[in-house]
């Protein structure tokens, strides 16, 4: 700790001894940054990481003092309400702190990835190695680093995308949304964590954006192929098949989904491009997954019926016919009639009469 507070106070004297009466300016606070950045890396390489925490901590946030004056060195990491991956890939000086000496402690601390990646495996960092990407998580896993390392892992290096419920769909790809989900689980956590397992449906519009989905899963599909993680997808598949055709009644803000909204949006989606994203990405599906189709089959009419839709019979025409294309449902055998018989048998006699003549 001793240590700790007479690096602070080099780095405070250098600041004040550039600048004793003006203000802050750029020059000085990217000095300061230097100076930062270069201890960071040092704890870094030490394994110092409560050390590190003691020390990102003690930089104060950028607010006035009682007596109008500014502290030598702050950060507005805490105070702008962004986050970790903001703050690395927007690091100029925000205009409202131009009094302050600013330090970005994200940038710092990525900047310290980077090179504490490449110092211990002498590689690029956004060279994707799966063995030496697990060993450098595992530094971190259960340090108050770990998530920053997480982001950095898989959204900047490896170019991945955070997707959750409240995220705007249409700007992600299924190469992103894969790449999310696949440097997850090579690091070895939870691959949806970053990826939201609930419904993907917009709800917004008329058949809840199947056509978009379908184009994700394709692409989801193809990076999948590309990463030798095909068996992962499929778990993706059933992730996401799931959240569509289950029930959200853990969810208060979903309720209303007990009236039969939520399956009005499942049939919907589940038409001719909802049926074919799934069923073209390759989904198998499970036992559950059949009987829950098919009892959702059966239901169709008498929960679309309280609606009153103009269109019923065909939305659940389709939605039938979907799920028997791709082996989701099996219609149950009908005993045909006695004329059928008879009509049948009359169309063999004639076949075999025509093929003896």
């Amino acid at each position: 700790m001793k240590q700790l507070k007479q690096v602070l106070c080099v780095i405070m004297l250098c600041i004040l001894g550039l600048s004793v009466i003006a203000k802050a300016d750029n020059i000085t606070s990217l000095k300061a940054q230097q100076e930062f950045e270069k201890k960071v890396l040092e704890l870094l390489k030490s394994n110092s990481l409560e050390e590190l925490r003691e020390y990102t901590e003690s930089i104060p946030d950028c607010v006035y003092l009682e007596d109008g004056t500014v502290p030598p060195l702050c950060t507005v990491n805490r105070i702008d309400k962004r986050d970790f991956v903001t703050h690395v890939f927007h690091r100029s000086i925000e205009r409202g702190y131009k009094d302050f000496t600013v330090v970005n402690i994200d940038a710092a601390l990525y900047g310290g990835f980077e090179s504490f990646y490449s110092y211990l495996y002498n590689d690029f960092y956004k060279t994707l190695d799966v063995s030496k990407y697990r060993n450098f998580y595992s530094r971190f896993r259960n340090s108050w680093l770990s998530e920053k390392v997480e982001k950095t892992m898989i959204r900047i290096w490896q170019k991945g995308d955070f997707f959750d419920k409240y995220n705007h769909f249409s700007c992600v790809t299924g190469e992103t949304l894969f790449t999310t989900i696949y440097i997850s689980y090579i690091i070895g956590i939870d691959p949806f964590k970053y990826v939201n397992r609930g419904i993907l449906m917009n709800t917004h519009v008329y058949n809840g954006g199947s056509e978009r989905v379908y184009r994700i899963l394709i692409e989801m599909k193809r990076k999948a192929s590309n990463l030798d993680a095909l068996d992962l997808f499929q778990e993706v598949l059933h992730e996401w098949f799931y959240s569509i055709i289950s029930y959200e009644g853990w969810d208060k803000t979903e309720m209303e989904y007990y009236k039969g909204t939520k399956q009005e949006f499942m049939y919907k989606f589940l038409s001719e491009f909802g049926w074919n994203a799934f069923g073209k990405a390759g989904i198998k599906p499970s036992s559950w997954e059949r009987h829950t189709i098919k009892l959702n089959v059966r239901a169709c009419r008498t929960v679309l019926g309280y609606k009153k839709l103009y269109n019923l019979e065909k939305i659940c025409s389709d939605f039938e016919n979907g799920a028997e294309k791709y082996g989701f449902y099996y219609p149950p055998y009908v005993e045909p009639s006695i004329e059928e018989k008879i009509e049948e048998i009359n169309t063999q006699f004639k076949e075999k009469y025509m093929m003896a003549l």
